[in-house]
């Protein structure tokens, strides 16, 4: 027993020196303490601090300042528990505590669910949103955020084969070209997440203009990672 009691008290020591023994992370980081949505405009109740012993790579894009994402918008979902880190929030957005540049307006619309890539849109894509009308096409708006993405089922007002889209636009242009262009024209959405360079402001090309301005992105600017700029509509639809 004695020998017994010997080999378990080596154990137990070799682990703790392994371990650190009582020792507990020294780094806390900014975690979800809810799920969130994708453009949730974050609130202290959203967030929490949590010491955590994370890789040095996973470490340099994690957060620990809650009070610099105040007013912030997630670019996407974050599941409860889950780490805050730059790229869901954007840096610029994180560093900043001004919440007047995070302010933004939520417009939906209804389009048809063979012009919406069959419906399979998620909240925190990016989409630009297209108007034709009268056998000529023009952009709305780039790279928007999206809210939500939903089927038509559950509302009166569109038919059942139709997509209800909401987006967070910060330019009041955009808001309202996008209000319009649904109104009087037909809408088709691509989904430009993954995409880098921009559309032409219409088609067929009006006035010479064959591309589009190459800065700033639609939507809120924490959650675009863009400081300071507006939305892109490109176009303005006229009945």
């Amino acid at each position: 027993m004695l020998g017994a009691l010997l080999i378990t008290g080596a154990a137990v020591l070799a682990f703790l020196a392994v371990s650190g023994g009582d020792d507990r992370p020294a780094e806390r980081f900014v975690v979800a303490s809810r799920d969130l949505d994708a453009g949730t405009l974050l609130t202290d109740d959203d967030l929490a601090l949590v010491a955590l012993d994370l890789p040095s790579g996973q470490a340099a894009s994690a957060l620990r300042d809650p009070g610099a994402l105040r007013d912030a918008v997630l670019r996407g979902p974050v599941a409860a528990g889950a780490l805050i880190t730059d790229t869901v929030v954007g840096r610029d957005a994180a560093a900043r505590s001004d919440g007047d540049s995070s302010r933004y307006r939520e417009v939906s619309f209804a389009v048809p669910r063979a012009r919406a890539l069959s419906g399979h849109l998620a909240s925190g894509d990016r989409i630009d949103v297209l108007a034709t009308i009268d056998e000529h096409t023009e952009v709305l708006v780039q790279r928007a955020l999206l809210l939500e993405s939903s089927d038509g089922s559950d509302s009166a007002l569109v038919v059942s084969d139709d997509v209800v889209l909401t987006v967070a636009l910060d330019d009041p242009g955009d808001a309202l070209a996008v209000a319009h262009g649904a109104a009087v024209g037909e809408l088709t959405v691509l989904r430009s997440t993954r995409a880098e360079d921009r559309l032409a402001p219409s088609y067929p090309p009006q006035d010479g203009r064959t591309s589009a301005p190459a800065s700033n992105s639609a939507g809120p600017t924490g959650a675009s990672g863009s400081s300071g700029s507006s939305g892109t509509g490109t176009g303005r639809v006229s009945s």
